[in-house]
């Protein structure tokens, strides 16, 4: 596999990273996109919950506790309680502030043609990587799912923008505004079950280990079932879930089995995700390279 760095070539091997090219190449697959494609420029989730208790005198998690999506959640609340105004500012210092730099893997992700881009993340990184050929750019709570095939961007958890356009309270980061987003009373559950249940995704620098996200996927597995018997379909037919991740953070494969995500795992040298950046240059060089102008007839 021409391109990629020796100790990423064994993938050439992997019938399960083929099979996402092929799926990318079609153009079916959706990107789902977390922390970790935008670090070390912006800070992880558990690295943001440290800086927040820094500026609010909150006490930080124990490298355990960080471990923990609920705790993480709760002691973003915490912050919030303790000290607002540090924790608004501390935000906006962190999102808002102007960055000369960026990832090249936006621009490769945006050169290739998935359907579209999902993101946890709040930053502009995506967004300001992207093209005329996008859509449309959509912001929680405004998640319509009709434009999942339209090649759009949705930021699920809220977005901070550059000029500091923002309502913090709007954003999903403690364990009250997962709650809420989460809730019946949200387009988010219904949009996620709409993308899990219809479309190919690949998980990027996203670790899956949110139980909010975890109890949709197994909701889109539960009515994916239901539609396979009731249409007398194989499940191995239905649109794939995929998630690349290092090698040292598969301890757990049955619990990414029992999701329906397939694994393609991959050798990592820095906590920065540079390896995919890697794959997506490949991918670039690779798909876009033999995508081919369609035969049409006059008449059409």
């Amino acid at each position: 596999m021409a391109g990629l760095p020796k100790h990423l070539q064994e993938l050439s091997k992997n019938p399960v990273f083929i099979e996402l090219t092929e799926c990318i190449r079609e153009g079916r697959c959706v990107a789902f996109i977390g922390a970790g494609i935008s670090k070390p420029i912006y800070p992880s989730w558990e690295e943001l919950i440290d800086e927040l208790c820094d500026a609010c005198g909150c006490p930080k998690l124990s490298e355990t506790e960080r471990m923990n999506p609920e705790r993480l959640r709760k002691k973003a609340d915490e912050c919030k309680l303790t000290n607002p105004r540090k924790y608004k500012e501390t935000l906006w210092r962190i999102f808002s502030g102007k960055k000369t730099q960026t990832r090249k893997a936006y621009n490769f992700l945006t050169m290739l043609p998935f359907a579209s881009y999902v993101t946890t993340n709040f930053d502009t990184l995506l967004r300001d990587a992207s093209g005329e050929d996008i859509d449309g750019v959509y912001c929680y709570p405004d998640l319509p799912s009709h434009k999942l095939s339209k090649r759009s961007i949705f930021y699920i958890h809220g977005i901070i923008e550059k000029d500091g356009k923002c309502r913090v309270d709007s954003l999903v980061l403690g364990e009250e505004s997962f709650q809420k987003a989460y809730s019946n009373d949200s387009l988010l559950p219904s949009f996620l079950k709409n993308l899990f249940t219809y479309y190919p995704v690949v998980f990027l620098g996203f670790s899956l280990r949110d139980p909010s996200i975890q109890s949709v996927l197994q909701s889109a597995n539960k009515i994916r079932r239901e539609i396979a018997n009731d249409k007398n379909l194989s499940l191995d037919n239905l649109p794939k879930r995929y998630i690349l991740l290092p090698k040292a953070e598969r301890t757990d494969n049955r619990r990414f089995e029992e999701l329906g995500v397939r694994v393609i795992g991959f050798e990592i040298r820095s906590d920065d995700f540079y390896e995919i950046e890697s794959i997506l240059e490949w991918w670039v060089n690779t798909i876009t390279s033999k995508r081919k102008a369609p035969f049409r007839s006059g008449f059409e």
